[in-house]
């Protein structure tokens, strides 16, 4: 009975969470950030095409993994034809996409807004424009080096990108 109760808190919901990446890292590990609508969609795919491209290139329609959902990391709604994303991926052997970080990765637009979950859990809206600038000025300005999911102990640390000299400088190390 005593064993039961010591692992009942790694066995229940309450004790698993997300890992949720900053912006800073899914900027740097993306492949490919772009912003788009959804043409068609089933059960584990959507086609996605995209409009604007922050960083990477891509073909005029690509097919997108929907990440799977857990009672952790929530699709904010369900996809539909011509819903705006914002999105995070990294491309696979095969040629399609899979979203980074799940929800953190995949941002649904409504109007010039995007939603988003808070640490809170809340959903939060932010304007697009703001949100778009400051992801094009981290992918400018700052590089993640290390591993997205880091063991305790290993190394990791942002690096500033500087245009003069082309020398970059650690920062946060």
């Amino acid at each position: 009975i005593i064993c039961l109760l010591l692992l009942f808190p790694l066995l229940s919901n309450q004790a698993l969470r997300k890992r949720n990446l900053n912006y800073i890292i899914l900027t740097s590990n993306s492949d490919l950030i772009v912003i788009g609508k959804i043409k068609d969609f089933n059960d584990k795919t959507y086609l996605f095409q995209p409009s604007e491209f922050i960083k990477g290139d891509s073909q005029s329609t690509i097919t997108v993994e929907m990440f799977e959902e857990w009672s952790c990391d929530r699709r904010i709604k369900k996809p539909a034809i011509d819903q705006d994303l914002f999105l995070f991926l990294n491309k696979k052997e095969d040629g399609s996409y899979e979203i980074l970080n799940g929800s953190t990765g995949e941002i649904f637009i409504n109007r010039s807004e995007i939603k988003t979950f808070s640490s809170a859990d809340n959903i939060e809206l932010y304007s697009l424009e703001v949100f778009k600038e400051a992801i094009e000025m981290i992918y400018e300005s700052i590089k993640y080096v290390g591993n997205s999911y880091p063991s305790y102990g290993e190394r990791t640390y942002y690096k500033r990108k500087v245009v003069d000299d082309k020398i970059e400088y650690n920062l946060f190390v």
